[in-house]
């Protein structure tokens, strides 16, 4: 599931080529707004809906030199909890 909220989390919401409905709009997120976290796992769990068990969360959130945006984050279920960082390509 950590694989998949991270592929989510990586490309734009409608630019992958075989499933439409696959990403998220993350990369529309204000990484400096007090809110950029809560917003940023809304739209992850947003992505995640259809899968039961799991909450995806991220933890923190920042624009890197180049202007990417780079996130932690983490997805658990009622046994473990795994983190990992990712950064926003936006498009696949």
């Amino acid at each position: 599931m950590l694989q998949k909220a991270l592929f989510c989390a990586e490309i734009r919401k409608g630019s992958f080529v075989y499933n439409k409905n696959l990403g998220t709009e993350l990369s529309s997120v204000d990484a400096e707004s007090p809110n950029a976290t809560k917003t940023a796992t809304m739209l992850l769990n947003e992505a995640l809906i259809g899968e039961t068990g799991f909450k995806a969360e991220v933890l923190s959130i920042e624009r890197t030199s180049d202007g990417k945006l780079k996130m932690l984050v983490s997805v658990k279920n009622e046994e473990e909890t795994k983190s990992k960082e990712v950064t926003i390509n936006a498009d696949l």
